[in-house]
């Protein structure tokens, strides 16, 4: 079991400090060899990088991709693909309302479009026909002359809507991320793209669809290629495709190691050209003047909730719009609605939020290891978001559920899922879909939905402590926080936050990296913004330089109590964060983002 790091197994924030788990020696190791920063190799040894992998890592390349082949079923998808762009033949797109079904079916698109074939997109209305395929999606292209469909982040569960689909003429690909069913055969589609099929042995799980959608144009590229079709690779226009595949990528929170490493590498630099009419429109709307650069920051807390939020709040095919238009104006119009839908759909999640958290007062009649909240009807989806407040503000699974009138006017109940480390949500699910409790249900690890009938919920809440018996779900999951190393305020320099850039991108299995300062003084407390943040300065135990922090949304938690009154009664406290550059008047300072505290 790793150590906690300086003693902390309860922090403010109810966390355990983790130790990294490489030592001394493999840094040193690591710096000897590869001959890097200190601070650097200690970030590669804590993220499981070898020497031998450390050069790919830091500066990840196009030519190092596998060949997209390797993924099962790759290669008579791009064939037939080809056979559509050099004979015109009329395909269509199906894709997901989130922002990884919103890029992925864009860059499908737009890869089709440059040659000649203009391939429409359809992404179901998330409130009226939910997630995934359904059969009057497919009747309509079958009605509009479509051959060939594909379908983008969903399908490889759907087996009778692909058995209809097919049935009906249509040839099939499906280019999916997702769990497929175990102990059941794949959907009838003509070609199944997906990583986690059983017998795709690529090893790139990790791609998102996003990511899937451009190997597969990469596939049929070089198809072209090969044919003659196109005398140049240039031709085929895979690099201007990429920033959408950084955007999916971020946005759909897959690990940024390997493949998915090399794409976001790739596209933040696509990125910054804003060549795309829907990237320079959410820049417009995002207040992301010309000449800042677009960092991940913005793909996950400026783009996706704005395109996230057509689907929760009116029309799901916005954002698809938005990413696969050519025209500045209309991406600048769509982006404006975005935005504006954006700003509804805050208000509603806190609103719902409110009243999850009554609910859960008044409702005691639930198994405490997973929170179930039941919300009002509201017009909007936000139930996702309720769930993932939910599961941060209590460290626990949660179910957040929706009511909704069902095709035969029964009433239903549609929930968004959130998990925590060490609970599969998504295998609970399942079960509950195998014991006939729910009608639909799936998903991963740390997020799921499911369907299931108003009625039935009982039942549910009664079978629930079984299954959670059966896995041995813990009586209380405890919060954890991995800790990089020891930094000194002193230390905390604007040299050493652009150090660890060089690691960066970060994200999902590349976190950013979190320092511990042990012992600091705090100085200057006091609230500011709406007065829910702390911002103060540090200074390491001995006195000397000290720097800037702040602490977001600390105000009224135990951790923003703890600096005021260390502030005020000059006592110590061991600190947790990001060091991060703070710009002001054309100046930078290092600034420590405080994410968690401790009594020293």
């Amino acid at each position: 079991m790793t150590h906690s790091f300086l003693g902390v197994e309860k922090s403010l924030g109810g966390a355990r400090w983790l130790a990294p788990t490489g030592d001394d020696h493999h840094v040193t190791r690591m710096m000897q060899t590869q001959g890097l920063p200190e601070i650097v190799a200690r970030l590669l040894v804590n993220r499981n990088v070898r020497p031998e992998e450390a050069d790919m890592f830091l500066n990840p390349a196009l030519k190092h991709l596998p060949d997209p082949l390797v993924l099962k079923d790759m290669e008579g998808a791009a064939a037939l693909l080809a056979d559509a762009i050099i004979t015109k033949k009329a395909v269509g797109i199906f894709g997901d309302f989130d922002v990884d079904g919103a890029t992925s079916s864009a860059i499908l698109h737009r890869f089709f479009r440059q040659f000649g074939l203009i391939a429409p997109i359809t992404i179901p209305d998330r409130l009226q026909e939910g997630y995934g395929p359904n059969i009057g999606a497919f009747a309509r292209m079958k009605q509009d002359g479509i051959q060939i469909a594909v379908i983008t982040d969903c399908g490889v569960t759907s087996h009778d809507i692909m058995k209809a689909a097919r049935d009906m003429g249509l040839e099939l690909i499906i280019l999916d991320h997702h769990e497929p069913e175990k102990e059941k055969p794949l959907p009838e589609a003509h070609f199944i793209i997906d990583p986690k099929r059983a017998d795709d042995k690529s090893g790139l799980d990790d791609l998102c669809a996003a990511g899937l959608s451009w190997m597969a144009c990469y596939a049929t590229g070089k198809e072209l290629l090969r044919r003659g079709f196109v005398s140049d690779k240039k031709e085929l226009g895979l690099s201007a495709l990429l920033d959408l595949v950084a955007l999916g990528t971020t946005c759909d929170m897959v690990p940024l190691r390997g493949i998915n490493r090399i794409l976001m590498d790739a596209g933040m630099r696509a990125l910054q050209l804003r060549s795309t009419p829907g990237i320079q429109a959410l820049c417009q709307v995002g207040k992301i003047p010309e000449g800042k650069p677009i960092t991940t920051f913005h793909l996950g807390f400026a783009f996706g909730p704005r395109i996230n939020a057509g689907s929760r709040m009116l029309d799901s095919s916005l954002g698809a719009r938005l990413l696969s238009t050519d025209n500045p104006r209309e991406a600048l119009e769509i982006a404006q609605v975005l935005d504006e839908l954006n700003e509804r759909r805050k208000l509603l999640s806190k609103e719902l939020q409110q009243h999850a958290l009554e609910n859960l007062k008044s409702n005691s009649n639930y198994d405490p290891r997973v929170i179930i909240a039941t919300l009002p009807e509201a017009d909007g989806d936000v139930k996702g978001l309720v769930a993932t407040d939910l599961c941060q503000r209590f460290d626990r699974p949660a179910l957040a559920l929706m009511p909704k009138t069902g095709e035969k006017g029964e009433m239903l109940l549609t929930g968004s899922a959130r998990s925590v480390k060490g609970f599969d949500i998504a295998s609970m699910m399942f079960a509950a879909r195998d014991q006939g409790l729910l009608l639909k249900g799936g998903g991963h690890a740390m997020a799921g939905g499911c369907t299931l009938e108003e009625r039935r919920l009982p039942e549910f809440m009664e079978w629930l402590p079984s299954y959670l018996d059966s896995v041995a779900a813990p009586q209380e999951f405890t919060k954890e926080l991995d800790i990089d190393g020891l930094m000194t305020a002193q230390g905390a320099t604007v040299s050493a936050a652009k150090l660890l850039t060089r690691v960066g991108p970060y994200g999902q299995g590349n976190k950013p990296p979190r320092f511990a300062m042990a012992e600091v003084q705090i100085y200057e407390a006091k609230p500011v913004g709406d007065g829910s943040h702390i911002s103060c300065r540090v200074s390491d135990k001995e006195g000397g330089a000290s720097i800037k922090a702040i602490a977001f949304r600390a105000t009224e938690k135990p951790l923003g109590a703890a600096l005021l009154t260390s502030a005020k009664d000059q006592t110590s406290l061991h600190l947790a964060g990001e060091l991060d550059i703070n710009e002001w008047q054309g100046r930078e300072s290092a600034q420590l983002k405080i994410e968690d505290g401790a009594l020293a």
